[in-house]
């Protein structure tokens, strides 16, 4: 790396092919279906993917395509569900559960689950999620 790329890019930054991914994936977010109509088949997978990280992180992939109050709400239900208390599992393993869970409480819909996200939020740091301990702090 020539020391004037370090001036110019002081952050990483995504090439255009990758910007192209992230819009698409943002696309695809938005017209996703409504998880809410695979509720039935969720409930039937979440006693099986208990625990898993890559589990967590696929189902708040798919809780993202809901709205911000579906989201605070059921998917933050489906997902402590599926973390079934096995924090220690989980903490500093996925890749997507805290910035999700950061992006639920800035959203500000949490009204009644806030101490279902809270448990999630302390269960995690507790169990070492340093991104778990910034949300603590954070509020």
């Amino acid at each position: 790396m020539v020391i004037s790329q370090v001036f110019s890019e002081p952050a990483p930054s995504a090439t255009l092919a990758e910007r192209g991914m992230l819009l698409d994936a943002l696309k695809a977010e938005m017209t996703w279906a409504d998880p809410g109509i695979f509720a039935d088949l969720i409930s039937r997978w979440l006693p099986i993917a208990r625990g898993e990280p890559q589990a967590a992180d696929g189902l708040v992939s798919l809780a993202r395509c809901g709205s911000p109050h579906w989201q605070a709400t059921t998917g933050l239900a489906w997902v402590e569900d599926l973390i079934g208390g096995c924090y220690r599992a989980l903490a500093g393993r996925c890749w997507l559960l805290p910035g999700w869970l950061g992006t639920i409480r800035s959203a500000d819909h949490l009204d009644q689950t806030v101490p279902r996200w809270r448990r999630m939020v302390d269960g995690l740091a507790a169990a070492g999620d340093n991104r778990a301990a910034r949300l603590q702090q954070a509020g």
